[in-house]
C-alpha cells in the first residue's frame, strides 16, 4: 500500500482552527491536573487560555484562508507566558520550559505558510529570542529567588506532570514535522 502525498491537501483553516482546538484541548487537560493537585492560580490561568483558543478557533483565519498574524503572535504569546507561569509556580523540574522549545517549530510551520519573507525573518527571530530568554529568566528566578517554585510538587506529582508535557511536546514536534513534510513534498 502506497499514500500519494500529492493528492493529500489540507484546507488551511481547518488546519489553523485544529491547532486552536488541540491547544484548547491541552488546556483543559492541564486544569484537570492542576484543580487534582490544588494550584488554583495555574486552574484560573488555563480557563483564560481556553477561552483565548475558543475565539482562536472563530477568528484566527482570514477571508483567505491564512492565519491572521495577530493570532500567530497571540498563541506564541499565550503558550510562553503559560510556560513561564507554569514553571515559576511549579519549578523547572516539571518541564513547562519545553514548550518554549516546541513553539520554534511551530512557528516556523504557520509563519511559512501565513507571511512574507521579511515579517517571517523578524517574527521568527523574534520567537528565537523570547524562548531563550523565557528558558534563562525562568531558571533565573527559579535560581535566585527563594519564592519559587510556590507551589511545591510530590515526587509523584512532579514525574506525572513532567511526563505529561513530555507526551505533549513529543506529540506536537510529530505532528508539525509530518504536516511541514507534507505541505513541503506538495509544493515541490
Amino acid at each position: 500500500m502506497t499514500i500519494d502525498l500529492e493528492k493529500i491537501h489540507i484546507e488551511s483553516s481547518l488546519k489553523y482552527r485544529l491547532m486552536f482546538i488541540a491547544g484548547g484541548i491541552m488546556h483543559i487537560c492541564f486544569m484537570i491536573l492542576f484543580i487534582n493537585i490544588r494550584v488554583m492560580p495555574l486552574v484560573y490561568v488555563n480557563v483564560g487560555s481556553i477561552l483565548l483558543y475558543l475565539c482562536g478557533v472563530l477568528f484566527c483565519v482570514d477571508k483567505n484562508g491564512h492565519m491572521r498574524y495577530g493570532w500567530i503572535i497571540t498563541f506564541y504569546v499565550e503558550i510562553m507566558l503559560h510556560a513561564v507561569l507554569c514553571t515559576l509556580l511549579l519549578g523547572n523540574n516539571v518541564s513547562f520550559h519545553l514548550y518554549a522549545l516546541v513553539i520554534i517549530p511551530m512557528g516556523i510551520y504557520v509563519l511559512f505558510f501565513s507571511c512574507a519573507v521579511e515579517k517571517f525573518l523578524i517574527t521568527f527571530g523574534a520567537f528565537v529570542v523570547g524562548a531563550a530568554l523565557m528558558i534563562a529568566g525562568s531558571f533565573i528566578a527559579l535560581d535566585k529567588f527563594a519564592m519559587f517554585p510556590y507551589f511545591p510538587l510530590t515526587y509523584d506529582e512532579t514525574e506525572g506532570i513532567k511526563l505529561l508535557n513530555l507526551v505533549f511536546v513529543a506529540v506536537t514536534l510529530v505532528v508539525f514535522s509530518l504536516l511541514f513534510a507534507v505541505e513541503i513534498y506538495a509544493l515541490v
